[in-house]
């Protein structure tokens, strides 16, 4: 009987727990940091567990001469999406519900012009930098093959180097520079540099299917 009566405690505590984690608030990046460039629209949180963007209200950014906000659903997920528009730091606020409770949300967002880091980024002979002039992502037709040599502009580093299929994210594989790389077709290659501020930029050369 007294088995009985601890498992039937014991159960009551992992129900307590779940109905916790069910409510607990989704992940809200405290800062982020946009790159205005022209392939780029938008720089997207998405909001798991939300159900619809009703949900969301009071949606602002206190700059919108630097970011303006809006908010959408995709494959049942809802958004905000944030615009870049010229560099500055703008706030993001807004309230969302979740779990039968309203939560309040806030993001500090930078946005830096963009700037081309690449002197050079060749695969065997071919130089690509010059067509990342004002974009993060380029596309070629054929499949990449050779030694992968990259030379950053002062003021930027290297920080990784990926390929993966940009649909589904498989075959993923972690890069090294000046070796000999093979990217198919319907993959891509990522290559992620850090700025002289500590941002990010990520950039892309698609292989098209």
């Amino acid at each position: 009987m007294k088995f009985r009566k601890a498992l039937c405690s014991v159960l009551v505590l992992l129900l307590l727990a779940l109905q916790t984690a069910v409510v607990a608030d989704p992940y809200i990046p405290e800062e982020m940091t946009i790159i205005k460039a022209a392939d780029i629209g938008s720089q997207n949180i998405s909001l798991d567990g939300v159900s619809k963007v009703s949900d969301i209200s009071k949606l602002k950014s206190s700059n919108k001469k630097v970011a303006t906000v809006s908010t959408f659903t995709y494959l049942d997920m809802v958004y905000i999406g944030i615009s870049p528009k010229n560099p500055g730091k703008s706030t993001i606020t807004f309230n969302y519900k979740y779990g039968g409770k309203t939560y309040k949300g806030k993001v500090k967002v930078t946005v830096l012009d963009y700037e081309n880091p690449f002197k050079s980024i060749k695969i065997g002979s071919k130089n690509y930098s010059s067509r990342f002039r004002n974009q993060q992502r380029i596309e070629v037709d054929k499949a990449l093959s050779g030694k992968l040599t990259i030379n950053l502009k002062k003021g930027y580093t290297l920080q990784s180097l990926y390929s993966y299929n940009y649909k589904d994210g498989e075959d993923f594989q972690i890069l090294s520079e000046n070796k000999k790389i093979k990217i198919r077709k319907g993959h891509r290659l990522e290559i992620n540099v850090l700025d002289e501020n500590g941002a990010y930029r990520v950039f892309y050369i698609d292989v098209r299917e």
